[in-house]
């Protein structure tokens, strides 16, 4: 027992650095673009959001399915309870879009050469639920899923440009200023 005490009590030299146990037990896996580069931030940033969309997508969907049913068959309805708000059939169809766009942004963020279909998904989508959005708060309605993803879109949005710049697609197309120099 006094082996044990006097163990304890063993003095470190001052300035020797204690190291510090790794939290987790894998290192961290380092994500490999289809063309074999690592994935830049704006990849990492669309798989991250597309996660998120994909989790959020099936939430909706889930939210759609069973607020329809209540309507539909003990006709309950959210907005009776909480004013200006309703999950109503169009939750679940924008669930059903949302799942499609974060798959396909999924495949985008691992391939960026093949991000076009989600690229100008998103651009047409950011366009169209502002606008959406702007046209619900104009007449007192707050559609809750247009709402949030609207805020999504837009977080794509620059996700998406960003991603589809680094395959040099903006850097390819004529500018105007040289059309100008060419005639």
């Amino acid at each position: 027992m006094d082996k044990a005490v006097a163990h304890n009590k063993i003095k470190k030299p001052k300035g020797a650095r204690i190291q510090k146990r790794k939290l987790s037990r894998h290192s961290k896996r380092e994500l490999i673009s289809a063309d074999g580069k690592p994935y830049s931030k704006w990849q990492r940033r669309t798989r991250t959001l597309c996660i998120i969309l994909l989790v959020y997508a099936s939430l909706e969907i889930a939210s759609g399915i069973v607020f329809v049913c209540l309507g539909q068959f003990a006709w309950f309805y959210l907005s009776d309870v909480a004013g200006g708000l309703s999950i109503t059939l169009d939750t679940l169809i924008f669930g059903c879009y949302n799942l499609i766009m974060a798959l396909l942004g999924l495949h985008g963020a691992k391939n960026p050469k093949k991000i076009g279909i989600f690229f100008w998904a998103v651009l047409i989508d950011a366009v169209l639920m502002s606008w959406q959005v702007a046209s619900d708060i104009s007449v007192g309605h707050l559609e809750i899923s247009s709402s949030i993803t609207f805020a999504i879109c837009m977080a794509f949005a620059v996700c998406a440009w960003n991603v589809r710049g680094q395959t040099g697609y903006f850097d390819n197309h004529p500018m105007p200023e040289n059309e100008n120099a060419t005639k």
